[in-house]
């Protein structure tokens, strides 16, 4: 009786984490605008981080004009996304061109986790690359997670309210 018993534990545990794990959290769409560079930092030193920060996590390069560069990745195959990096010598931006498979709300503007935590990935590189200190890299990054945080909560309440 025992191992049925615990045979019976195994499979409602495994049931209840498919579940879990097949319906994932929404946050809000991090926005990535005027992320800082290194002081002194000029065009190419900037395109260059960019390039190389871009490379490292596997976007391939669709495009690049004077001051943006088009990227995708596609991840396992069922993941894509599409961005545009805007850049100066003082700061650069992610612009969101598109995403497929993810889970997306367009009413909240909400997605799945993996994406921020891609372009994430790639503002801390950037900014790194150019010469930003670690720890105000760091405490940026750290800072612009607590925001997307706060405005999931604020997007979850506003959605139960108007329910």
């Amino acid at each position: 009786m025992q191992i049925k018993l615990s045979h019976m534990f195994i499979a409602l545990t495994s049931v209840s984490l498919m579940a879990c794990s097949s319906s994932p959290d929404l946050v809000s769409i991090r926005t990535i605008s005027d992320s800082p560079v290194a002081v002194g930092s000029t065009k190419e030193i900037v395109k260059r981080a960019i390039q190389t920060s871009l490379l490292s996590r596997n976007w391939s390069i669709l495009s690049e004009t004077e001051d943006s560069i088009t990227a995708s990745i596609v991840s396992r195959g069922e993941k894509m996304a599409k961005i545009k990096v805007h850049y100066n010598t003082e700061s650069f931006s992610i612009e969101r061109l598109e995403t497929a498979g993810f889970a997306y709300n367009e009413a909240t503007n909400m997605i799945g986790p993996r994406y921020n935590r891609w372009i994430g990935n790639i503002e801390h590189d950037v900014m790194i690359r150019t010469g930003v200190a670690p720890e105000l890299a760091n405490a940026h990054i750290y800072r612009a997670r607590a925001e997307t945080e706060a405005a999931t909560i604020k997007a979850n309440q506003e959605a139960k309210v108007s329910k």
